[in-house]
């Protein structure tokens, strides 16, 4: 359940980095925003079109519910060095946690930054992470909203 001052409705140029997007009907999809605010990028979670990235600044035409503060939990068990992965995985290198997408133009699985400025890690070490999930709230008031497929 939401409450009312935990979200708003608009369109994915309405949502600020570290935003949710949940669809209102079938014909919408679920977006996690992510990177800097002057050029904050949407990644797509629903399967039709699975991971793939768009500006937000020109992204009027898709519309949902916008759940700002999420917080992104990725799960230890589910962890690969930093070398591999594939569309829909986290990497956590350096001070920022990046998303690995997929556009039709590229077979190849291509970082988007998703958080910054977080604590630093080791030059040239990295986690991946093939599961995770998007949470709002804490402890027992704790949410999710968004979990990512069953790793296999």
């Amino acid at each position: 359940m939401l409450r009312a001052e935990e979200f708003m409705v608009g369109t994915l140029a309405d949502a600020a980095p570290g935003s949710l997007m949940l669809p209102r009907n079938r014909y919408e999809a679920v977006f996690l925003i992510g990177g800097p605010t002057d050029a904050a990028v949407a990644v797509c979670l629903s399967p039709a079109h699975p991971y793939a990235p768009i500006k937000c600044a020109e992204a009027t035409a898709w519309r949902g519910i916008i759940i700002p503060n999420i917080v992104i939990e990725m799960d230890p068990m589910f962890m690969l060095t930093g070398d591999e992965g594939r569309a829909g995985a986290l990497i956590r290198s350096g001070s920022s946690l990046h998303i690995l997408t997929a556009s039709h133009q590229s077979m190849r699985a291509t970082p988007t930054v998703l958080l910054t400025d977080l604590p630093p890690a080791v030059d040239g070490e990295a986690a991946v992470f093939l599961r995770w999930q998007v949470v709002l709230g804490g402890g027992v008031s704790k949410r999710v909203l968004w979990s990512s497929p069953e790793a296999t």
